[in-house]
């Protein structure tokens, strides 16, 4: 039994690491960067179940954009599905905020933005409480979000979400 014991206690030491990591032996873990937060403000949601065939419609299965000027938020208004009164989306001034558009499938997914200071992206997580949650349709979604021009650089810009690929 106490050579049972003592293989058990050599495996755990040896799966952790006898000793820990220190700094002194490989330098200093890499910086993870400055941390994300949620950021903007959810204005519309769209989904499958109330504008039959949303998917279809191109300028929303495309990647993540934004809408800066008067024009792209006329046609974005203009966009055929929709038909819900727009009257919030209008009201944006887009000399102070920007729109971000992001279409997903949503099972228990939601929509948000992101920001760490420098960049800023979209992207549709599943939040905790949720996870594990099985779904018999998906519905495809599309939010719009305001986000002030303060968290983006001199020209509004979005990337892909940092750890997409990292698989």
């Amino acid at each position: 039994m106490t050579q049972v014991l003592g293989l058990l206690l050599a495996m755990i030491l040896g799966m952790v690491g006898f000793g820990g990591y220190t700094s002194a032996d490989e330098g200093a873990p890499p910086d993870p960067g400055p941390p994300a937060a949620r950021i903007g403000t959810l204005l519309v949601s769209w989904d499958e179940g109330s504008v039959p065939g949303l998917q279809d419609y191109p300028e929303f299965r495309s990647t993540p954009r934004l809408i800066t000027t008067e024009a792209e938020l006329d046609r974005l208004m203009d966009s055929e599905p929709l038909g819900a009164d727009l009257a919030v989306l209008a009201a944006v001034d887009l000399e102070e905020s920007v729109l971000v558009v992001g279409g997903y499938h949503a099972c228990q997914e939601q929509g948000s933005v992101w920001g760490d200071g420098s960049t800023v992206w979209f992207d549709a997580l599943v939040p905790p409480e949720k996870e594990g949650i099985l779904c018999a349709w998906s519905p495809f979604t599309v939010d719009v979000f305001e986000v002030p021009r303060s968290y983006f650089g001199d020209v509004p810009s979005l990337v892909t979400p940092p750890w997409e690929g990292q698989i």
